[in-house]
């Protein structure tokens, strides 16, 4: 294993996915607990959401955009305030106006469009949490300079 992948693996644990549709949860449960070092969990809304979070501590989530309630942005919203330095990728299959897109850009870490395909999913997630755990381990680097000097 490499030190990046060690890496990764330390910083992330679990992992939140959220969506409304039950078929879509169960799938993506099956195919993150398998293709990820996480511990997955679901919720069906963003309400369900928000009360996993409050009693865990998730690094990544993954929200629809549409669901009853409160919708994905807001999801995101109340998440990042609960864990700021959580990864947050939206998923949605409507047609999104620049509008949306640009709120979803601006409270999340990426976007991802369905039906999600899980051999483009992965990648990308892989992309994102490799970025994050580079600038951590960056930042130790500096940390570990500056108490040096």
């Amino acid at each position: 294993m490499s030190r990046l992948q060690e890496a990764i693996a330390t910083f992330f644990n679990r992992l939140l996915f959220v969506d409304d549709d039950e078929g879509i949860r169960a799938v993506m449960h099956v195919i993150l607990s398998s293709a990820t070092p996480f511990t997955v969990d679901v919720a069906s809304n963003g309400m369900d959401a928000l009360a996993l979070a409050r009693d865990n501590n998730y690094d990544v989530a993954i929200t629809d955009y549409q669901m009853p309630g409160i919708d994905g942005i807001e999801t995101s919203i109340g998440l990042r305030a609960l864990h700021p330095s959580m990864i947050i990728i939206m998923t949605s299959g409507a047609w999104l106006d620049e509008r949306v897109m640009a709120r979803i850009r601006s409270v999340t870490n990426g976007f991802f469009p369905k039906p999600i395909d899980s051999s483009k999913l992965m990648p990308r997630l892989q992309l994102i949490l490799t970025r994050y755990a580079l600038h951590v381990m960056q930042g130790r680097a500096n940390e570990a300079f500056l108490e040096q000097m």
